[in-house]
């Protein structure tokens, strides 16, 4: 249709195609296809540069760090999403590539640039290209270029309801691309890297406080993130808490056909092997073993 459309309509059309390559990237990888979503990714880039869209292409790459962030590649996940955070996007989405950054330094173990990140994007959050009127991207966020507190008091939680939470959801002219769940995605990417650095006791206050606020019918995102309060919980050796985290996701595991979800899943497996002796724990993990391993029928 674009190729025998006249502008601006052509422009329209590649750039809604950009939108749904993304789209079926996102479905790829949580049908555990990731060749076809590393695919579905490029095919995107191309087309967000065919019509001079950063923004688009931006959440092309952003979209190949989090499968590399998947895959348990700090490396890859830093240099994707630096890659990300340098072009002229919408302050959203530069968020959110600075929030990835912040990921794949905990990944990779390195504190401080962990911490540089998680800062560059609460300074970017309270910043006037989000919260005054203008939509439009603005220049990249340099990193690291203000003083580094320790992470246990990086905002805290009051800060991040008023920036995050109202900034983040509104876009600012982003599309929309990102979780719509999830209320405050620096809270939660803050708390994610604080359970990875091993900060479990701070990580299972921030994390628990962030996943009720997902709503309920969202049963996936709920999933995901309430199995990160488990990591955390047994990491902070609460087990009970842990257990019982874990039997709500397990209500709801089985309708979620989703590979990110056993990927959590996989990972809440080996923290519960460190606990087999525990009762709930030895009840619980052959069911969890069961749906980390398994997809859903059709």
């Amino acid at each position: 249709m674009a190729a025998h459309a006249r502008d601006p309509e052509a422009g329209h059309l590649l750039s809604l195609a950009g939108r749904y390559a993304e789209f079926i990237a996102w479905m790829c990888q949580e049908a555990d296809d990731e060749r076809s979503a590393l695919g579905w990714a490029r095919t995107t880039a191309s087309l967000a540069r065919h019509v001079g869209s950063p923004d688009m292409e931006a959440n092309a790459i952003l979209r190949r760090s989090l499968l590399a962030l998947y895959c348990d590649d700090g490396a890859a996940t830093v240099e994707l999403a630096s890659a990300a955070a340098a072009f002229p996007a919408f302050p959203a989405t530069r968020v959110r590539a600075l929030l990835r950054l912040a990921q794949g330094h905990a990944l990779s173990g390195d504190d401080l640039r962990c911490r540089r990140a998680l800062d560059d994007a609460y300074n970017l959050l309270s910043s006037p290209s989000f919260s005054g009127p203008a939509a439009g991207p603005g220049t990249a966020v340099s990193h690291g270029s203000s003083p580094v507190p320790a992470l246990s008091s990086v905002h805290d939680g009051a800060a991040l309801g008023t920036t995050s939470g109202t900034a983040y959801a509104a876009g600012h002219g982003s599309g929309h691309y990102g979780t719509r769940h999830v209320a405050d995605p620096a809270a939660m990417a803050r708390g994610w890297c604080l359970q990875v650095l091993g900060h479990h006791d701070e990580a299972l206050s921030l994390l628990g406080a962030e996943a009720q606020r997902i709503p309920a019918h969202a049963h996936r995102a709920r999933a995901r993130f309430e199995v990160r309060v488990v990591l955390a919980a047994l990491g902070a050796n609460d087990v009970d808490r842990a257990c019982a985290t874990l039997r709500e996701v397990l209500t709801v595991a089985p309708g979620i056909d989703s590979a990110t979800l056993r990927t959590d899943l996989r990972g809440c497996v080996r923290a519960l092997s460190r606990h087999r002796r525990h009762p709930a724990v030895a009840e619980l993990l052959p069911l969890v073993t069961s749906h980390a391993s398994r997809r859903t029928s059709a």
